[in-house]
């Protein structure tokens, strides 16, 4: 079951050691934080449900449980470092940069960055082969204070999920289910 909502512009953060269980890829050490933004809806949804699409073939239904698709509009111009760029070579980053289940490794390129004077990391996404991107924006922990608009027509994510061809299956309640002794 998911947490609350904590809106679209939420940026979310890994404790200053190693990352912990449920931090994003690029998740800047607290106070500091990183909001995972795609390029398109599709991709955003797939960036979601990917790890459970690729696992199970499906996706469970409480993943989606109340959220929903934005698109929404940066509030200020920034400047991203494009690690998905032809150039990226030439700093020592590869592709596996967006692909590696080492967080420690992609979290220190995020810290590094941000340390260099980039407001966020435009990125190839893991679940999303072909031209969609990432974009990985850094600011404070948390919703900013006061907060940002959000998009003035958010979608269903489980609706998007479908119109994508991904089964979202819910389990049923206990209620519904009919205990049979061996």
């Amino acid at each position: 079951m998911q947490g609350p909502d904590r809106g679209a512009w939420f940026f979310s953060s890994s404790p200053a050691g190693d990352p912990a269980p449920g931090s994003g890829r690029f998740d800047l050490p607290e106070p500091e934080g990183t909001c995972h933004l795609a390029s398109t809806p599709a991709a955003a949804v797939r960036e979601v449900a990917g790890p459970d699409v690729v696992r199970r073939g499906w996706i469970e239904g409480d993943l989606l449980e109340g959220r929903v698709v934005s698109t929404l509009t940066l509030s200020h111009p920034v400047r991203a470092a494009d690690v998905s760029a032809r150039r990226a070579t030439d700093y020592r980053i590869s592709s596996e940069l967006t692909t590696t289940g080492r967080y420690e490794i992609t979290q220190a390129w995020a810290r590094a960055l941000r340390d260099a004077g980039f407001d966020a990391l435009r990125h190839q996404l893991r679940f999303t082969p072909g031209s969609d991107r990432g974009l990985a924006l850094f600011g404070t922990a948390g919703r900013p204070d006061p907060g940002w608009p959000g998009g003035p027509d958010p979608a269903s994510a489980a609706e998007w999920a479908e119109s994508l061809g991904l089964d979202v299956v819910t389990a049923p309640s206990s209620a519904a289910v009919e205990i049979v002794p061996p």
